[in-house]
């Protein structure tokens, strides 16, 4: 496979999970290869490699001899992608503290980064704050950690996406109190801290019989845990 082809693929991918995030590509709908291919002026290789990487990250799932449809979003998906999150986040802060871990800069950098958020840009306002999350898992150094947790940041995106508003106003102060106890080295309160910040932001749904998600009411009853 060519360079050409791997970097035309990515572009196809960035494009494809944009749209799937911001929901400008519906949960459950079909993605015609004839359509897109044409509209994008691409061959279909790469375009069937960008769908295999989108199956990889969850968002797509192919049927056999049906096509390639959007997974949907539903409240057990919900459910399993943050418990997955709160997973990896705590334990990257268990390693933290096994290493005795002293450099935070990359956190430090990424709630600096939050004063370019932009509301009429939502997604790349969005990238920026999560990118917090993102620090923290990447701080405790282990390859496999991270690629697990970058795994599943786009399922994370699309469903903090719906809630833009809410995390922004009620998100920043914990992440801020977060640094302050990974500074601090008080990594328990920092690890509960953490896992109070992830349960606090999921969501009550309502949904139909087959689970599927169709509107949300963010559980914003909760106290502040700064």
């Amino acid at each position: 496979m060519t360079i050409e082809l791997l970097s035309l693929t990515e572009s196809i991918v960035n494009y494809l999970r944009e749209k799937i995030i911001t929901g400008e590509f519906k949960p459950g709908q079909k993605l015609n290869e004839v359509v897109i291919s044409n509209s994008l002026n691409i061959s279909r290789p790469p375009l069937r490699e960008a769908f295999r990487i989108l199956e990889q990250e969850k968002l797509v799932v192919n049927i056999s001899r049906k096509g390639t449809y959007l997974t949907k979003i539903t409240k057990e998906n919900l459910e399993d992608v943050y418990q997955t999150r709160e997973m990896i986040e705590c334990f990257a802060i268990d390693l933290l503290k096994a290493k005795n871990t002293k450099d935070f800069s990359k956190i430090e950098h990424a709630i600096a980064r939050t004063v370019e958020i932009n509301s009429k840009n939502k997604i790349d306002s969005l990238k920026i704050f999560n990118e917090f999350h993102i620090r923290l898992v990447e701080s405790a150094d282990n390859v496999f950690l991270k690629h697990f947790y970058i795994a599943i940041n786009s399922n994370l995106l699309r469903y903090q996406f719906l809630f833009f508003d809410g995390i922004i106003q009620y998100s920043f102060e914990d992440h801020k109190q977060i640094y302050r106890y990974l500074w601090e080295g008080e990594f328990e309160k920092a690890k509960d801290l953490v896992r109070t910040h992830i349960r606090k932001f999921l969501p009550i749904f309502e949904v139909k019989g087959d689970d599927e998600i169709t509107s949300y009411k963010p559980n914003y009853s909760l106290p502040s845990s700064s």
